[in-house]
């Protein structure tokens, strides 16, 4: 099990590759131009994959 000192690096790590990452940059230019955004989250399945 690990200690929560190695969990909050482990997350912070995460969340800087998201962050950092291209699309996360793409979408928050979207969302400050006024862009709509649909969130999926949760959905997993292969109906909600064809959206």
């Amino acid at each position: 099990m690990s200690s929560s000192v190695e969990s909050i690096s482990i997350l912070r790590s995460v969340l800087r590759r998201v962050t950092e990452g291209e699309e996360f940059g793409r979408l928050a230019a979207a969302v400050a131009s006024g862009a709509r955004v649909v969130s999926l989250a949760g959905m997993t399945s292969a109906p909600a994959r064809a959206l």
